[in-house]
């Protein structure tokens, strides 16, 4: 979403996160600037949702994402047997 400044664009992201109850939110941002930043948001979006941040040690990580698709794992199995 883009738009000039004091457009609304936080205010609707927040309101539309807050209607959403128990469905997840995962949010990343990207400079207008470009170049390599393009990836930035899908970057922000993985870590949010895998739990780790930028200095976690490599294990971190990968304990992250294991807990993350298991619980998604779990999630997508519970929506099949309805």
């Amino acid at each position: 979403m883009s738009g000039e400044d004091g457009l609304g664009k936080s205010r609707l992201v927040a309101e539309l996160s807050r209607e959403a109850g128990e469905l997840t939110h995962l949010e990343g941002h990207c400079p207008s600037y470009g170049g390599a930043a393009l990836y930035r948001p899908f970057i922000e979006i993985l870590r949010e949702w895998l739990g780790v941040a930028d200095g976690d040690a490599e294990i971190a990580r990968h304990e992250g994402a294991r807990a993350s698709a298991r619980c998604f794992v779990r999630v997508c199995s519970r929506h099949r047997r309805r």
